[in-house]
C-alpha cells in the first residue's frame, strides 16, 4: 500500500513526524488485534493521546483507508446502562474494523499477525447484534487502557494480545488472551530509547523464549455485560478448571478435533520454560473479569467460585476502574476476596462489597 507516497519502512518526514504509511500500518495492526475500535481508542493506541491535534492527524489516514476499502466503519451511540464505562464515551462515535482486503494488506506487510485470530466485516461483524459489538468496544477499551500504561513503563519487556483467543481449545474462547513480559525490579534498564508514539513492545508469540531477569504474567480477559446468567459464569470456571487439569483438544489441519488431549503448557509456556510443574503452572492465565457494577461483582465472584473454587482471579467493575483512573492500579477482588492490583500486589482500597443477591 503506497497511497501516501511512502514505503512501509518507517521513514520520518522533514517535519520529524512518522511517515503516514507507517501510521497506516499501525492502524491496521491495531484493528487486526482488537477487531472493532472507536476513533478515540485508535487515536490513543496510535498516538498515545486523544487530543484534538492527534485526532486531526489520524482523520485523513482513516478516511484514506476507508476509501480504499481496507477498513469499514459504522456510527454508534451509547446505550442506557453503559455510562459507567468512561461516562459512556466509549460507546459513541465512529467505530472501525478490517475488511477482508484490509486483512490481506496487513498480512502481507505484517506476517507475524497471521498467528493471531482476526475478525473482519465479512466474518461475523456485519450481522452481529448491537450488544455484541458493544461488548467488543468495552473489551477494546480495557486493552487500550492497559497498553497506554505499560507501553512506556520501564518494567515492560513485551506485550502479547489475542482477541477472542482459542489458544486453550475451541470450547474455551476467551475475550482476550494477554501476556505481559516484565523486568524484575532488580534488573536495570538501559538508557531510554526514542520510540515513535505508537510503539508497543509486541511479543512475537506465547512461546517466545524467556530471557534471564524477565517474568511473564498471563491473563484471560472476560468482559461481563451483565446479560449472562450466573450459571454461564459458573460454567466458564468449570471449563478453565477442566483445561488446567485435563488439557485441551485442538483441531487438526482438516478442522477435526485431534486426540488425545494436549497439555495446556505445550501451547502457553515459553520454549525454554522450566519443566517442573510448579514453575509451569505460573504460565496458566489468571482470569480477569470486568463487570458493570459492584453488585454484579459480588454475584460473579460467587458464581466463579462455584465453577473453580480457589483459582487465582482478578475481578473489578468499570466503576472501580473509572475511580482509579487506571487499568493496572484499579482495585481487583482476588480469590480470597482481598483487594489487589492487576498484578496481584495488595491494594489500599477499603471499599466494602454489597451482599450477594443470588
Amino acid at each position: 500500500m503506497k497511497s501516501s507516497g511512502h514505503d512501509w519502512d518507517g521513514r520520518v518526514g522533514p517535519d520529524g513526524l512518522v511517515a503516514e504509511d507507517q501510521v497506516e500500518r499501525e492502524v491496521l495492526r491495531m484493528l487486526w488485534t482488537f477487531h472493532w475500535t472507536s476513533t478515540a481508542q485508535l487515536t490513543r493506541l496510535v498516538w498515545g493521546s486523544n487530543t484534538g491535534r492527534h485526532r486531526t492527524r489520524l482523520r485523513p489516514i482513516l478516511q484514506r483507508l476507508y476509501a480504499n476499502n481496507l477498513v469499514w466503519r459504522t456510527t454508534w451511540r451509547f446505550l442506557p446502562g453503559y455510562r459507567a464505562q468512561q461516562r459512556g464515551a466509549v460507546s459513541g462515535g465512529w467505530f472501525y474494523g478490517l475488511t477482508d482486503l484490509g486483512k490481506a494488506q496487513a498480512a502481507a506487510h505484517l506476517p507475524a499477525l497471521t498467528m493471531m485470530h482476526c475478525m473482519t466485516r465479512e466474518d461475523y461483524l456485519s450481522a452481529t447484534e448491537r450488544r455484541t459489538l458493544l461488548h467488543s468496544g468495552h473489551y477494546t477499551e480495557w486493552c487500550t487502557g492497559l497498553i497506554e500504561e505499560v507501553r512506556r513503563h520501564p518494567a515492560t519487556a513485551g506485550v502479547f494480545v489475542e482477541t477472542e483467543s482459542t489458544a486453550l481449545g475451541r470450547h474455551l474462547r476467551m475475550d482476550g488472551l494477554i501476556r505481559l513480559r516484565l523486568r524484575q525490579a532488580s534488573q536495570g534498564v538501559a538508557g531510554a530509547v526514542e520510540r515513535p508514539p505508537w510503539f508497543v513492545p509486541w511479543l512475537p508469540g506465547l512461546r517466545a523464549p524467556l530471557a534471564p531477569g524477565l517474568v511473564d504474567v498471563t491473563l484471560a480477559l472476560e468482559i461481563d455485560e451483565g446479560t449472562e446468567h450466573l450459571a454461564v459464569i459458573e460454567g466458564k470456571g468449570e471449563n478453565y478448571r477442566r483445561t488446567y487439569l485435563g488439557g485441551m483438544q485442538l483441531p487438526d489441519a482438516s478442522g477435526a478435533v485431534a486426540f488425545p488431549s494436549i497439555a495446556w503448557d505445550q501451547v502457553l509456556c515459553p520454549a525454554n520454560a522450566p519443566t517442573d510443574l510448579h514453575s509451569r503452572r505460573l504460565f496458566f492465565p489468571i482470569t480477569v473479569l470486568v463487570v458493570l457494577g459492584p453488585q454484579r461483582l459480588v454475584n460473579t465472584w460467587e458464581a466463579w467460585q462455584r465453577g473453580w473454587s480457589g483459582s487465582e482471579v482478578r475481578m473489578t467493575s468499570w466503576q472501580h476502574i473509572h475511580e482509579a483512573g487506571s487499568i493496572v492500579r484499579a482495585p481487583y477482588v482476588n480469590q480470597r476476596q482481598e483487594w489487589v492490583g492487576l498484578l496481584g500486589h495488595p491494594h489500599p482500597y477499603d471499599g466494602r462489597l454489597p451482599w450477594s443477591t443470588r
